[in-house]
């Protein structure tokens, strides 16, 4: 398995939008919006990537699990914190 850096950043990326947002919500930041939406982003373009470049067979079903079983769901579950958590005035 060649990784190349460009597949290596686009690997860790998600998970590190994702550890930025829990740092700021622990910290009650307002701007956790932004990183949990940028999280969503992120997963839903890995999941879409993944699925479009897998080879066919058992990589291919292994490519969809993941993105309906995991990052699909992660990633609504993203959008949700980050409309929950947009600071609207009179909050």
């Amino acid at each position: 398995m060649d990784t190349s850096r460009s597949d290596v950043v686009r690997r860790g990326a998600p998970g590190h939008s994702a550890c930025s947002t829990g740092l700021l919500l622990r910290r009650g930041d307002c701007r956790a919006c932004l990183t949990s939406a940028a999280t969503s982003t992120l997963l839903l373009v890995d999941a879409w990537f993944d699925t479009m470049t897998a080879a066919p067979g058992p990589d291919f079903k292994l490519a969809v699990l993941m993105a309906v079983f995991a990052e699909l769901p992660l990633a609504v579950a993203c959008a949700v914190l980050a409309t929950r958590t947009f600071p609207r005035p009179g909050r």
